[in-house]
């Protein structure tokens, strides 16, 4: 796997996990 491949599947994976953490702090505001 080249370097650039790795590096978008880290972004992936951390705008991911901002989605998840977003929609957990919705349902507990709600």
């Amino acid at each position: 796997m080249t370097s650039r491949a790795k590096a978008k599947q880290r972004f992936l994976l951390l705008f991911i996990a901002l989605a998840i953490a977003e929609l957990v702090t919705i349902l507990l505001i709600f």
